[in-house]
C-alpha cells in the first residue's frame, strides 16, 4: 500500500486536511475512524499505519474509496486544466508554478499580433 495514502488519512486524522476531506474520510471509514483518530492524536504513527493497513487489507471497498478521494484531492492541488489553444509561434510558453485560475484570451502569432 502506498505511503501517500497512509499520509493522506493520517493528515485527516490529525487535522492537517481540510474539513471536507476529514468528513469524507470519516464517512468512508465509519466506526473505524474513531480508533484511528485517537491513535493519530496520541502521535503513535506506527500503530496508526498498522491499523489502517489492516483495515485496507480486509476491505477493498474502503481502500478503493480512499484511493479515489486521494486522487481527487491531488488533482485539485496539482491539476492543470487548459481550455483552448496555447500557441507560442517562434517563442515559448512557460507556466512555471501556477496556483489559482488563469484565463488567457489573447492569441499571439509568431509575429506578436
Amino acid at each position: 500500500m502506498s505511503m501517500d495514502l497512509i499520509n493522506f488519512v493520517f493528515g485527516a486524522a490529525t487535522g492537517v486536511a481540510g474539513n471536507s476531506v476529514y468528513d469524507s474520510i470519516k464517512l468512508i471509514l465509519g466506526n473505524k475512524f474513531g480508533q484511528l483518530e485517537t491513535v493519530a492524536e496520541n502521535d503513535n504513527r506506527g500503530k496508526f499505519e498498522f491499523l489502517l493497513q489492516t483495515v485496507l487489507a480486509n476491505n477493498e471497498t474502503i481502500k478503493e474509496q480512499l484511493q479515489q478521494l486521494h486522487a481527487q484531492e491531488l488533482g485539485q492541488q496539482t491539476g492543470v486544466n487548459i481550455k483552448g489553444d496555447v500557441k507560442a509561434g517562434t517563442g515559448s510558453v512557460a507556466a512555471g508554478v501556477v496556483s489559482g485560475t488563469i484565463t488567457l484570451n489573447n492569441t499571439l502569432g509568431g509575429d506578436g499580433k
